[in-house]
């Protein structure tokens, strides 16, 4: 479903009556009929990247005076068009007016009880079952930009669906004091503690939901609102802000004021005014509410004043003085950061639209700190001018030679911006690889940069990387950087590294290589080239194949990405029926191993035999984690001697289908406390697909919540008849009607379930038959009756006896309890054809299968879904060649069998906790008997190594039934089988081991030890294209004749694939959270350091950089020849330019920051003492808040 226009952010100039006013009928949420349309809703569980609180936080109290001098930059009061400004008071006054008037400061109270969707909230009198099927609709909605919604406990949401479901009326209050933080000032808006899950700790509902369960059922606690804020970028989805900032406001002073004396700001106050507001907000909304709260004079301009973000070791200093001196910030030895909106340039360059989000001011807690501009002069400037220590963090060029001079470059960590240590990671890693290093610190960039290419970032992403090296390899490496201008020209192309949740460090460095790439490429223009295809023959044409692959990527793909990083591998297909190969060869630049899975999954299912002489086996076997269900299937049916293709697998809950399981289904998503079984069948059993739509009918109303008003015309005016010339498998539910029965989806007949589903199998030729059709069922319960003894003929006489006394009165008033069968349905519902009372025992009804899944399951049948068999059988009669005929039964449906309560009762067992129905035998595989045999034998994990890993990608394996290949030569859909191998390595290769996995419902890490060889890691034997080159020569020695058209490939191809390492990328912990540090080797140096965000630590022993968290390893071939091809020769010449610079007399001492372009860079061999240049003079491209 489409997302609805994004709004941009609001203006603070609009007028707050505008605000107020209720929602376009556009935006309200309709009544629907489809209420689960299976998308998600744009919006995250991490701490660090949601949401907006409705609220402003009480805690914005007055913390500073206004009497502030007049604005220096507007002489004699007067404006720009000669008007004289309004006097202080009357300017503040109209502020504060206007933001108590917004109706997004107002507390929630009265937008809660208007509910924005439009739609009333129910009324109190709504049955909790319909109060329930409500939400659930209400939840699926789409967020749309300036909603709201709440914040409900997954605990109390939970208990009270279970309580609904039960028909119990014991629902607890809606507690949500576990959410928030205990530490709140009386009044305040309630915060959420950090780290909450969504699914897990919290659930979030739409406003007219909070307002129906919250009219029902007791709070106990603050409601949570939260406000839907436009999504990070430009298009994107709406998302729901959980952790709105929360800023603390400090003053800078030249000095503490002496008491009664007015500071350039207000006087000291022992409290920092706090402001919350959505990261959404721009920089002017922010300046505002900062007048609001008196912590900026109204007469100062926007433009003359800036924020700068403070450590958080100043917070406590701060909160005790109300204001701080620059040399009390520089004493904190940390740095300090100027959040910059343009405001340098004044109002020409000022962005007051841009947004805290663009200016990286989302973070949930931050200190900022107010600087103004008075005559022209910036307070934090002018301090920090005067006098520079090494413990500012700004030092000159010179005191950081003198400090850094017996200093290994390159040692300067980079600090933590709130959950970024898979960024600092990767980059770290990368700002060791010693030839892309060269190419920045050179500059060669500046001359490759392709502005023009569509798929590129406009050199953005080459400009900030580019920056980032030189700050991390200069002289200055006395203290860690802030990684924030790379970050933001991050995020600015890729949304999902927005903010500061946690994210994997692979994604982050594939995006970065190929950003890279695409802003150097050295392709301007890209040519069209048509791939051809394999057409068979020997090693002479597969090498000359595949260099003509390589040759033509290399036309439209050019730059030191490629140079470095890219090599080639070969994906071979081949058809199962008629043998025809198909042989691709595909460019990679990071080579993903995964790792053999040695965990072992362990359960037990049921397995329900055809002959009902044997009973049901509870069947306990061990298989590997990542084996799929149709191996569960084939290890189960071997161990109880049954065909694997007769056997049917489904889950079963309260007598009825949980889900149906396919062959590709993993069995990592069957749980400990799943009831899985397998049904054997006289004949082979597919899982049929779901009912195809007839051209032109409408689908839309068979939504989630719409299946318990679907009809059987309905199913059969929407769909295609399905296939019924093969039997008829069904499963059999069992329900139970009487006159003290509960009712379940409206009422239903069937919602008294009782005993095991099981199938039957019923002929086309008897598919007509209504006692065929019933003695087939009734030879099935027979086997899970007290009776298993008994005939069939015997047990429907035992049956229908039954039957024949509760349907006669014993006594006065037991006859209005006395009931027959028909008479417990609904009314309403088509009666059988007219019988003897006694004739069956119990009654049959069809149920059709909902659109969307291929096999009824029989939990939503009603009397509008199912059709007694009589009256089916009657109206459809046996099955003729017409296509458009619907038949009476078939694979797909279901039997609804109906007992009375007492009959089935006095015949059958209760069914056990764990779902079996009669006798049940165990049946165990060999590693379940030696684990049985010793319980407390200690299981050893097996040793793994990085040629496992490998061995593990070049395994063929065959396709999966929903991964079919197009086999040209058959022209069908073939399950192939496909094997990938390597065929040319680059000269830095990066392996990512793929320690996290997914399946359907459950998500997994690895935590493996993968034994990786530090130095010599040798792949002579698994690259295939020097295997095939001494192939064809007849010699250890590969051929010196050029096999690409760039002589720069054929080195590579001539060079032998023996790598060492240098980097390693580090992931400690889960998948619910973890922290990313790495290990490098320094090319000044040669040793090894750890790099844990802002920490660097040499490392004493290099075999200590291999452990479990290992999670990205990048080698370095060994070779005496340079890397880098074209690139090489420019970094060489730019070097010979610097050395020739580097002759001229030196200039000023200046800041890191201002040093010249044309500043001289290290030689290769080893770095001038002289210090990397910056991009000074190439700007970032303007971002989408960016003022026009």
């Amino acid at each position: 479903m489409p997302l609805p226009p994004l709004r941009r952010p609001r203006d603070t100039r609009t007028n707050a009556k505008s605000r107020v006013a209720a929602p376009d009928a556009a935006d309200a949420p309709a009544a629907r009929n489809v209420t689960l349309d299976r998308f998600k809703r744009a919006r995250t569980s991490s701490a660090d990247t949601d949401s907006s609180s409705i609220e402003a936080d009480p805690s914005e109290r007055p913390a500073f005076a206004t009497d502030l001098p007049p604005d220096p930059a507007r002489p004699g009061g007067l404006s720009d068009d000669g008007t004289p400004y309004p006097a202080d008071d009357e300017r503040s006054d109209e502020m504060v007016d206007k933001l108590i008037g917004d109706s997004s400061l107002q507390l929630g109270d009265a937008q809660a009880a208007a509910p924005q969707g439009g739609g009333a909230a129910p009324a109190s009198a709504d049955t909790p079952e319909a109060l329930l099927e409500r939400v659930n609709a209400w939840r699926q909605e789409q967020p749309r930009a300036g909603h709201i919604w709440y914040v409900l406990p997954t605990s109390w949401l939970s208990a009270w669906r279970d309580a609904v479901r039960a028909g119990s009326s014991d629902v607890p209050p809606i507690d949500t004091a576990s959410l928030c933080t205990e530490a709140a000032l009386p009044g305040a808006a309630a915060r959420l503690k950090p780290g909450l899950l969504e699914g897990t700790d919290y659930d979030l509902v739409p406003e007219p939901a909070w307002a129906a369960l919250s009219s029902r059922y007791p709070v106990s606690g603050a409601a949570l609102p939260r406000a839907v804020v436009p999504g990070f970028t430009e298009g994107a989805p709406p998302r729901i802000e959980l952790y709105p900032p929360r800023i603390e406001l400090v003053r800078l002073v030249a000095s503490a004021p002496p008491p009664q004396t007015a500071s350039p700001l207000a006087p000291e106050s022992s409290l920092l005014s706090i402001i919350t507001l959505s990261a959404a907000e721009s920089i002017q909304e922010l300046k505002a509410r900062a007048r609001a709260v008196r912590a900026i004079a109204p007469t100062i301009a926007d433009e003359n004043v800036r924020f700068l973000r403070l450590p958080a070791a100043l917070r406590a200093p701060a909160q005790q003085r109300g204001s701080l001196t620059p040399d009390q910030v520089r004493a904190a030895g940390e740095p300090v950061e100027v959040v910059d909106a343009g405001e340098g340039g004044g109002a020409a360059t000022y962005r007051s639209n841009a947004s805290l989000l663009s200016l990286q001011l989302d973070a949930p807690e931050m200190l900022l700190a107010i600087d103004v501009r008075v005559l022209g002069r910036w307070m934090w400037q002018d301090a920090t001018d005067e006098a520079r220590t090494p413990a500012s963090g700004h030092m000159t060029r010179s005191q950081t030679a003198a400090a850094a001079s017996n200093r290994p470059l390159g040692l300067r960590g980079l600090m933590n911006l709130g959950n970024t240590c898979f960024m600092n990671s990767a980059l770290q890693c990368m700002s060791n690889t010693q030839e892309l290093q060269q190419y920045f610190l050179h500059n060669v960039h500046l001359e490759e940069l392709n502005t023009d290419n569509p798929l590129g970032m406009g050199g953005a992403i080459a400009n900030a990387f580019g920056r980032l090296l030189h700050q991390l390899w200069s002289r200055n490496n006395s203290g860690a950087l802030l990684p924030r201008e790379f970050k933001t020209a991050l995020a600015r192309f890729a949304p999902q590294f927005m903010g500061y949740a946690q994210q994997d460090s692979q994604e982050l460095l594939a995006f970065l290589l190929d950003g890279l790439h695409e802003d150097l490429n050295r392709i301007i223009k890209k040519p069209y080239i048509e791939a051809p295809d394999w057409n068979g023959g020997g090693p002479d044409e597969m090498v000359r194949f595949a260099a003509k692959q390589w040759d033509i990527y290399k036309a439209r793909n050019d730059s030191i990405i490629v140079d470095l990083f890219q090599g080639q591998y070969r994906s071979t297909l081949v058809c199962p029926v008629c043998g025809k190969v198909s042989i691709k060869f595909d460019p990679f630049m990071y080579l993903t191993l995964p790792i053999p899975n040695t965990r072992k999954w362990r359960g037990r299912v049921f397995f329900v035999p055809w002959d009902r002489s044997r009973p049901i086996a509870q069947v306990e076997l061990q298989l590997p984690a990542t084996a799929s269900v149709g191996q569960l299937r084939e290890r189960a049916a071997a161990l109880v001697e049954a065909p694997a293709a007769h056997l049917a697998v489904g889950e079963v809950w309260s007598h009825r289908m949980y889900r149906w399981l396919a062959d590709y289904e993993q069995v990592r998503d069957i749980a400990a406390g799943d009831y899985v079984y397998l049904w054997e069948l006289p004949e082979p059993f597919t899982l049929p697909r779901a009912l195809k739509t007839r051209s032109g009918a409408p689908t839309s109303r068979f939504g989630f919540f719409s299946r318990i008003s679907r009809s059987v015309e309905d199913v059969e005016n929407t769909y295609e008849p399905p296939d019924a010339r093969a039997a008829a498998a069904l499963p059999v539910y069992s329900s139970t009607a009487s006159s003290g029965s509960r009712f379940g989806f409206r009422g239903s007949a069937f919602a008294d379930g009782f005993g095991l589903p099981f199938f039957v199998s019923i002929a086309p030729a008897q598919a007509a038959d209504v006692e065929a059709v019933y003695d087939a069922v009734l030879a099935q319960y027979v086997r899970f009756s007290k009776y298993p003894g008994d005939s069939v003929a015997q047990f429907k006489e035992r049956a229908t006896a039954l039957l024949r006394e509760q349907q006669q009165p014993s006594g006065e008033g037991e006859g209005a309890e006395a009931t027959t069968l028909p008479e417990t349905l609904a009314a309403g519902t088509p009666a059988p054809p007219a019988q003897p009372e006694t004739t069956r025992p119990f009654s049959l009804f069809f149920a059709v299968p909902g659109g969307s899944e291929p096999m009824s399951r029989g939990d939503d049948a009603t009397e509008q879904s199912t059709e007694p068999l009589e009256a089916r059988i009657a109206r459809l009669g046996p099955k003729t060649g017409d296509s458009a005929q619907w038949p009476a039964l078939f694979t797909g449906g279901a039997l609804m069998c109906v007992w009375h309560a007492a009959v089935a009762e006095a015949l059958f067992h209760e069914t056990r906790p764990n779902h079996t129905w009669g006798s049940v035998s165990i049946v165990q595989d060999a590693e379940m008997k030696k684990q049985a045999a010793n319980p407390d034998g200690k299981k050893r994990t097996p040793k793994l190594t990085l040629d496992d890993c490998l061995d593990e990608f070049t395994k063929e394996e065959e396709l999966g039934e929903n991964d079919l290949w197009y086999c040209p030569s058959c022209k069908e859909f073939r399950q192939a089988t496909k094997k990938f191998d390597l065929w040319k390595v680059p000269d830095i290769l990066v392996v990512h081991l793929k320690r996290f996995s997914a399946g359907r419902m459950t998500r997994d890490k690895l935590d493996n030890f993968i034994d990786f060889p530090i130095e010599g890691l040798n792949l002579e034997d698994r690259v295939e294209s020097t295997k095939t080159l001494r192939e064809i020569a007849g010699t250890d020695r590969i051929p010196e004749n050029a096999t690409s058209a760039d002589s720069h490939d054929d080195q590579v191809a001539r060079d032998q694939p023996i790598y060492d390492l240098y980097a390693v990328d580090n992931h400690f912990g889960g998948l619910g959270g973890g922290h990313y540090t790495a290990f490098a080797k320094n090319p000044d140096d040669g040793q090894w350091y750890n790099y844990d965000d802002s920490s660097v630590r040499p490392v004493s022993n290099p075999e200590s950089v291999k452990s479990s968290a290992a999670y990205l390893l990048f080698y370095r071939r060994r070779s005496s020849r340079t890397f880098g091809g074209k690139s090489r020769e420019k970094i060489e010449a730019m070097a010979a330019k610097g050395d020739e610079g580097s002759n001229k007399p030196a200039g000023d001492d200046n800041d890191l920051e201002d040093t010249s372009m044309s500043s001289p860079v290290p030689s290769f061999s080893r770095r001038a003492e002289t210090e990397g240049s910056y991009l000074g003079d190439v700007p970032l491209p303007p971002s989408d808040s960016d003022s026009d």
